[in-house]
């Protein structure tokens, strides 16, 4: 959920253009390769997210920023090497505003 949460905190951002902007952490097991990230919308036409993956960690954890260009259900899939990594996502906004 983007916006403000009843508790004050936020999970996501809302730019100004609509899109949501969430922080996800990954795990990575050895540097000698990029993550890479994709992620496509289920429920309606899209375009991709945008992920931004910094190569500043070695092995271990790994923070990436992920854009989503509309809310709506994201099927978000992380490649490292040959594995291969997916999950499905509901991205909504708060109805307490940004």
């Amino acid at each position: 959920m983007a916006g403000r949460l009843p508790g004050g905190g936020s999970r996501a951002t809302i730019n100004p253009n609509g899109s949501i902007y969430a922080k996800y952490a990954w795990w990575r097991a050895s540097d000698d390769a990029r993550l890479k990230i994709s992620g496509r919308r289920l429920d309606a036409a899209a375009p991709p997210l945008i992920a931004d993956v910094p190569n500043v960690y070695g092995v271990g954890f790994q923070p990436t920023a992920l854009t989503f260009p509309t809310p709506g259900c994201w099927r978000v899939t992380g490649t490292f090497k040959s594995a291969t990594v997916s999950f499905t996502v509901r991205v909504t906004t708060s109805s307490l505003g940004p």
